[in-house]
């Protein structure tokens, strides 16, 4: 089957979606489709081959000349992490672990909410609870001294 988007136009919307913070509906408005089309029908176009080949391509050049990728992020953080606990730092190796998350997107879990039925045993629930009564006892002791 022939593909009925352009080169042209897909790269435009690859560089579109790769300068605007990687925004779908954002990236499609800036490549001139209406409000209703980029909000529905349109994000099916970044499922298109020519799309997805741009956007490779322009994260590959990105990636060759910065020369920084989210592994090296990644072990950056590792490295400060060490550094902080080394020093006694913990503000700043917690502040490398929320990275990381982010980092990895691990932040976004939207399928834990307050709502959630708590499915544990009786031996699990013993055991999350003797590591927050040591979090807590670790912290009161950092602030005591």
């Amino acid at each position: 089957m022939a593909n009925r988007l352009s080169k042209e136009k897909a790269g435009l919307i690859a560089s579109n979606y790769c300068t605007n913070g990687y925004k779908k509906v954002k990236a499609l408005l800036g490549s001139g489709y209406s409000t209703n089309y980029a909000n529905n029908v349109g994000l099916k176009l970044f499922d298109n081959d020519r799309v997805k080949e741009a956007i490779s391509r322009i994260q590959a050049k990105t990636v060759a000349m910065s020369d920084y990728t989210i592994n090296d992020c990644d072990a950056d953080y590792s490295r400060i992490m060490q550094a902080s606990e080394t020093n006694k730092q913990f503000a700043t190796a917690q502040t490398c672990v929320t990275g990381r998350a982010r980092l990895r997107g691990w932040d976004r879990d939207s399928q834990i909410t307050t709502d959630a039925p708590l499915d544990l045993t009786a031996e699990q629930h013993e055991e999350a609870l003797a590591a927050s009564n040591r979090t807590l006892d670790i912290k009161l002791s950092q602030e005591s001294a």
